[in-house]
C-alpha cells in the first residue's frame, strides 16, 4: 500500500513546488516593472502603453 502511495505524493510535491516556483518568476517580473514604472515616473497607463512598456524594460522587440 505504501508503495503504491509514493507516486501519489511525489507527483503532488513536484505540482505544488512547479507553482511556487512559476508564481515567484512572476511574482519578481511584476515588482521589476512597477519598480521601473516609477523609476520612468510613469502614472497610470492602459493595456497597449502597459504592454509597450513591458517590451521597453525587458528589451523584447
Amino acid at each position: 500500500e505504501i508503495p503504491k502511495l509514493i507516486p501519489d505524493i511525489n507527483y503532488a510535491f513536484f505540482f505544488i513546488y512547479c507553482t511556487i516556483f512559476i508564481l515567484s518568476i512572476l511574482y519578481i517580473f511584476i515588482k521589476v516593472v512597477k519598480y521601473e514604472k516609477l523609476k520612468a515616473g510613469k502614472g497610470k497607463m492602459n493595456r497597449k502603453e502597459y504592454i509597450c512598456f513591458c517590451k521597453e524594460v525587458f528589451n523584447i522587440n
